[in-house]
């Protein structure tokens, strides 16, 4: 995915692009199955229609595909994968329509490591960017999270677990759910994770951001948050096809 498909960032300096472009070019092939392993926050929530209806965080290929449904966020701190350590922030806006089916799409997501933006990109066809990230525990189970792109921070919150963490066997996504669906460079990628782990209730406590960078939260109502600890994540090949028009798509 070229940085034109993706909403405009704070501008680099030369020095800056120079360690970017030299960061990328020593990224390693990785290519799925992936197992991963960590921690995470996931929330399902409502967002209102006119923001929504914006295009800023929905890649060129998606747009006018939109088939509604609710609208996750997730926070991974990943401690393992089959490119090192890193965290994630993602942004799920609901449902898009493919050539046979309506699937969930990740629609923004920044990463810490280019490891994981040059490879996502590749494997799966998740519009991938990179960011720094500050992540740390406070007090009676809380997190602090701080994500920051070329220096500029856009997205500053804290998330609470709440209840006793259960164990919970390897899953799918849930069947109403279904395959992740993305778009890009002419191809379509479908994959479905698997995970177990812990899992226990989650509070979103409030922050700040930066709405050209990343969705603004606090417009949104939450209806319910999941802590997931200790988890192990299967990300599986996925199946490639021709993307197909959008005239082509179901209703």
């Amino acid at each position: 995915m070229t940085n034109s498909d993706l909403p405009a960032s704070p501008p680099l300096d030369e020095a800056q692009a120079e360690d970017e472009t030299a960061a990328r070019k020593k990224v390693a092939v990785a290519p799925a199955p992936w197992r991963l392993q960590g921690d995470a926050w996931i929330f399902l929530m409502s967002m209102p229609k006119e923001i929504m209806a914006t295009a800023a965080f929905t890649p060129e290929a998606l747009r006018g595909r939109e088939a509604g449904g609710l609208s996750a966020a997730m926070v991974v701190n990943y401690t393992a994968s089959n490119v090192g350590p890193y965290q994630e922030i993602l942004w799920i806006p609901g449902f898009f329509r493919f050539a046979d089916r309506k699937r969930l799409s990740i629609t923004r997501i920044f990463v810490s490591t280019w490891d994981s933006v040059e490879n996502g990109q590749r494997n799966w066809g998740i519009p991938k960017d990179r960011a720094d990230f500050h992540i740390s525990a406070e007090r009676d189970d809380v997190e602090h999270v701080v994500v920051a792109k070329n220096g500029q921070v856009f997205a500053d919150f804290r998330v609470k677990k709440t209840g006793f963490s259960l164990p919970v066997p390897a899953l799918p996504l849930p069947k109403a759910m279904g395959e992740v669906g993305q778009i890009m460079d002419g191809q379509e990628f479908f994959y479905s994770p698997s995970i177990r782990g812990k899992f226990a209730g989650a509070k979103f406590l409030g922050g700040t951001f930066a709405s050209e960078q990343f969705p603004d939260l606090t417009n949104g109502r939450i209806l319910t948050g999941v802590r997931i600890t200790d988890f192990v994540m299967n990300f599986p090949v996925s199946e490639v096809r021709a993307a197909v028009p959008i005239s082509a798509a179901v209703v």
